[in-house]
């Protein structure tokens, strides 16, 4: 199960290249969230992230850091799922509305987080 926190940190890694690469991409994902319930989609994926980092934390060479990745993700988690609507479109209409240099450097800090992930969730 600990090889799990290894494959995300690529996973985060992609999405960043993605990012630097093609932001439209990612541009898209955002407005693609905004829209009805979608944004339960991203809930359940930080929470299934944070409980993965934070039951698999002790089995890898790093478990503070995969266990502050955990904790980051259930707060993201729980704040998109008790924000209210309207605040959060509002956040995710702010996103979509900037240039995709802006998404180009949030890319190169996910490339840096995901490279951080792999290098912290090698198993023991």
């Amino acid at each position: 199960m600990v090889h799990i926190v290894w494959l995300v940190g690529i996973l985060i890694l992609a999405w960043g290249v993605t990012a630097v690469l093609k932001p439209g991409l990612i541009k898209n994902a955002v407005k693609f969230f905004n829209v009805g319930q979608r944004f339960l989609i991203a809930v359940f994926i930080r929470l299934l992230l944070a409980i993965v980092f934070l039951v698999c934390a002790f089995q890898t060479r790093h478990p503070r850091v995969i266990l502050a990745f955990g904790v980051l993700f259930l707060v993201a988690g729980i704040l998109l799922l008790v924000l209210p609507a309207q605040k959060r479109r509002s956040v995710l209409g702010w996103w979509a509305a900037k240039q995709v240099w802006a998404f180009q450097i949030i890319g190169i800090v996910v490339v840096l987080i995901g490279a951080v992930v792999i290098w912290a969730g090698r198993p023991l």
